[in-house]
């Protein structure tokens, strides 16, 4: 590799339509709140109950399902968007589950949704990574709404 082609952005020729761009700059804005809050509330609620620690293993695979929607911005040349949103501050386990399960299932239907749009079903990649995503964030769904039970 030539020292011009290592400065540059891997790709760096978008060949992607900008409304598609804009759909995945969105999916990653999206995602690293998510994963933000799953951190903040780990953190928060360790000493709490083991809860804490089962979200800090969710914000991990956010961190998994966060790199690979960026990587699909990046190998365009585009830089990805780490804009974090609003990050909810709740002082007892039940409102942080309650949010975090609402953000899960929200996370999930947009996924949905952006599967079955045109311009992703050209990428074969993106796909599988989305399908990945999506039972991640059911099983995900299904253990927060079981632990919000519980606590």
């Amino acid at each position: 590799m030539t020292p011009q082609q290592a400065e540059g952005l891997p790709g760096e020729e978008n060949e992607l339509p900008e409304e598609f761009v804009e759909r995945l700059q969105g999916l990653v804005a999206s995602k690293y709140t998510e994963m933000l809050q799953h951190i903040r509330s780990s953190w928060v609620f360790q000493q709490e109950s083991i809860v804490g620690w089962q979200l800090m293993d969710f914000s991990m695979t956010k961190m998994k399902q966060l790199a690979h929607l960026a990587e699909e911005v990046a190998e365009n040349g585009i830089i990805p968007r780490f804009e974090a949103g609003e990050i909810d501050l709740s002082a007892s386990v039940g409102a942080a589950l309650k949010k975090g399960l609402e953000d899960v299932r929200g996370a999930r239907e947009e996924h949905i949704k952006f599967q079955g749009e045109g311009e992703t079903q050209k990428h074969s990649g993106l796909l599988l990574e989305l399908d990945l995503a999506l039972k991640q964030e059911a099983y995900e769904a299904a253990e927060i709404e079981d632990w919000s039970k519980k606590s």
